[in-house]
């Protein structure tokens, strides 16, 4: 897929821009606070229908707008047109999702326009809380799995029903908690097997990914940490169920659920170690970036188009060579970069940015 413009309307600190756009590599450079993220943010909004920096909806109309418009034409690898826009307005409250201008639902327009990103924060994708790295996995997934978003938001709703009665005194009986507990054990065992799948399939050449970063491991892989084992939808739906049911004194404690899809986690170990323990700050970078690479591999193979990839003040997280190996990998797609000032040698078409407004550099030397 290939973004051909960009148009936002009262969003963040845009009242308005158009922005066209080529088919290779995009550097947007302006000082910190210009906006260069924001511009990232609303491609990633026509890919994930949310603000990938997990910011809610109202928050991202420019100051004093009871609304804002992000809309996006584009080309698919096979030369079909097509747009993608979304409106939020706060007064009253309306969210609507379009595509070649008729409105669809959510589900509809998720992974119509795949993206890949990589934010300065996921750096602490590795040492920071299982959250981070539950959420790695679902940015990706809802966009190559129509149901995945639905099913993990209904999740979502049903856990907060199940901790709404583990608050309550006296707690309430068996009969009560059942029908909860059924649906969360039928809807979490879909989320893990998605989450699953998607490692296992990173998993196949993640050695190889890594080798091309230039880090010397004999071994990598992914370690799920879960309180199941199965792999069949049937029973790690009934292991989710016992495990809720017999989990409830415990929980009344907690007064949360303590068990479940939400509450799980992967790591990375290397040669029989987890990563964090060993691995230097850059080795980490390097890692990610490598992740970054192979989900942006696996959207183009599940949704067969290449995705936009994104990249937020990524220059200043690696050196010079590192820079080089991955900007050559990244070659063949259409790629959206910020930085505060310009590496050498860096390829693309340069945009300046500063006070809303984009505007068109030199070209800059390409492969």
């Amino acid at each position: 897929m290939r973004l051909l413009s960009l148009t936002l309307e009262n969003f963040r600190n845009y009242p308005t821009l158009r922005f066209p756009c080529s088919g290779g590599m995009h550097l947007l450079v302006g000082p910190n606070g210009a906006g260069k993220t924001n511009v990232l943010e609303a491609i990633a909004l026509l890919g994930l229908g949310r603000s990938c920096r997990g910011v809610r909806m109202a928050n991202l109309a420019h100051w004093g707008s009871s609304f804002f418009r992000v809309r996006g034409e584009g080309k698919s690898d096979r030369g079909r047109e097509a747009s993608l826009e979304v409106v939020h307005e706060s007064q009253p409250f309306r969210m609507a999702y379009f595509l070649r201008d008729g409105q669809v639902p959510l589900g509809k327009f998720l992974g119509r326009f795949p993206v890949a990103v990589f934010l300065p924060e996921d750096l602490h994708l590795f040492r920071g809380p299982p959250n981070l790295r539950r959420r790695f996995l679902d940015r990706i997934l809802t966009q190559v799995s129509p149901w995945y978003l639905p099913q993990l938001l209904q999740y979502r709703r049903v856990l907060d029903q199940r901790n709404g009665l583990l608050k309550r005194v006296p707690l309430p009986s068996a009969a009560e908690f059942l029908p909860w507990e059924q649906s969360l054990a039928r809807l979490g065992s879909a989320v893990t097997l998605a989450r699953l799948e998607f490692l296992e399939t990173l998993q196949l050449t993640f050695l190889r990914e890594l080798t091309s970063m230039g880090l010397p491991w004999s071994d990598a892989f992914f370690r799920c940490m879960r309180a199941t084992v199965s792999r069949d939808a049937a029973t790690l739906e009934q292991e989710y169920l016992s495990l809720l049911q017999t989990s409830r004194p415990r929980d009344a404690i907690f007064r949360s659920t303590t068990s479940g899809a939400h509450r799980e986690d992967w790591r990375i170990e290397v040669q029989g170690r987890d990563l964090v323990t060993f691995a230097s700050r850059g080795e980490q970078r390097l890692v990610f970036l490598a992740l970054l690479l192979l989900s942006a591999a696996y959207l183009e193979l599940r949704r067969l188009e290449k995705p936009v990839v994104l990249l937020d003040d990524l220059f200043s997280e690696l050196d010079a060579e590192h820079q080089q190996i991955l900007l050559q990998m990244l070659s063949s797609f259409q790629v959206f970069i910020t930085a505060t000032q310009v590496p050498k040698d860096a390829p693309g078409e340069l945009w300046h940015v500063w006070g809303g407004q984009v505007c068109l550099g030199e070209m800059v030397h390409s492969f």
